[in-house]
């Protein structure tokens, strides 16, 4: 019992410094993220409603030609305009009716027609769409706005968002212990505790929940405010997880994903697993800083190697083609953790063995050797 207080006091007295040090950067992006991420989905939302007007306007005008056309027109090209017209007035009606929001029913229809074009190697992407229409109608959702708060929330960590979560779990915790040893506190702080793997769980405990804290309240705040712009969206619309049908994204390229069913979760599903993954994936990310903080026990060398781990995943998805194999071994590849289930990575490395399992072993695999090596090390600190 006395061991279990030690670490929460322990615990405490982290948390209340990482804040006092890093709140102003935590508020900043906290602002940055919902505010431009808000801004950018509202925006689009302007550009769509435009679209749509503009859209609205030329087909009025090719009316008004078909119409012109009618008039001078006779016997059977008479019968053919007119035809033409009701089909556009038709058209128009649909237009006004629907606006941005997609109707999944004409969707399907367009899709299956688009397959009695493209050659069977190329149906991937267009089979999986008509998949996620059909679910949707099997649901009861006859329309769809891909612009909405809970699309967007999933989205925050399934894509390029996770380098900016990723170098923030680098600044967090990249000096967990090199500022002790450079600032001659340790010692200090080992008067309350004289047993050295406590300090070294509660640094990392302290620095994971406030990063969780962080993700959580910016997933929220992107919800509420995003979904009051635009609309929350409908929670049962099927997500595609597992392996994806779509063929690499240049056709020169060998397929070497095969085509694989995949099943549907909710949407509101996906976004709660979208966080949680990611804050799987973070966690590993910090138990790394932390024990490369220990290792070399130098801020900015710490700093760097971690803001370096992090790009590399960058290079690795400029490099996809040749260094594929990167994504087997790096685990900043796999941050957005919830690209291993969808099979988006899959495809972008135009690797089949990066699935779910694998990018959770990778994780963990790190997570393990980065806890021990902490263990490890922080026993040989000298005073």
């Amino acid at each position: 019992m006395r061991h279990k207080g030690i670490f929460f006091a322990l615990f405490h007295n982290e948390l209340e410094k990482l804040w006092a040090h890093r709140a102003y950067v935590l508020i900043v992006a906290f602002l940055i993220i919902v505010v431009g991420s808000s801004f950018l989905v509202y925006r689009s939302h302007q550009l769509s409603l435009q679209q749509a007007q503009t859209n609205m306007q030329q087909m009025e005008h090719q009316m008004g030609q078909l119409r012109q056309q009618e008039r001078h027109a006779s016997g059977q090209s008479k019968v053919e305009v007119r035809q033409a017209l009701a089909a556009d007035q038709q058209t128009l009606q649909q237009m006004k009716m629907q606006g941005p929001i997609i109707n999944l029913k004409q969707e399907t229809q367009q899709l299956r027609a688009q397959l009695k074009h493209v050659p069977s190697s190329q149906q991937g992407s267009i089979l999986e769409q008509l998949a996620v229409a059909k679910g949707a109608l099997k649901k009861g959702i006859t329309q769809e706005n891909s612009l909405t708060g809970l699309g967007l929330a999933g989205a925050l960590f399934a894509g390029g968002t996770m380098l900016l979560f990723g170098l923030m779990t680098v600044g967090l915790t990249s000096d967990r212990f090199s500022s002790e040893l450079e600032g001659g506190t340790w010692g200090v702080l080992l008067l309350h505790s004289p047993r050295r793997v406590p300090i070294f769980w509660a640094k990392l405990s302290a620095s994971v929940v406030l990063l969780w804290a962080f993700m959580l309240s910016t997933a929220l705040a992107i919800l509420g405010v995003t979904g009051l712009l635009v609309g929350f969206g409908a929670p049962r619309f099927p997500v595609e997880v597992g392996m994806r049908l779509a063929a690499p994204t240049q056709p020169t390229l060998p397929v070497s994903i095969p085509p694989q069913s995949f099943h549907f979760i909710s949407l509101l599903t996906y976004d709660v697993w979208a966080l949680l993954l990611a804050m799987l994936s973070v966690s590993v990310l910090g138990a790394i800083c932390v024990a490369v903080s220990l290792l070399t026990r130098s801020s900015v060398l710490s700093l760097i190697v971690g803001a370096v781990l992090v790009l590399s995943e960058v290079f690795a998805q400029i490099a996809a083609h040749w260094a594929g194999w990167i994504a087997l071994v790096d685990p900043a590849v796999h941050l957005p953790l919830v690209a291993d289930w969808t099979g988006s990575l899959a495809q972008s490395f135009n690797l089949a063995d990066l699935t779910m399992k694998s990018g959770l072993t990778v994780l963990l695999a790190w997570g393990v050797i980065a806890v021990v090596a902490g263990m490890w090390a922080v026993r040989r600190i000298d005073l």
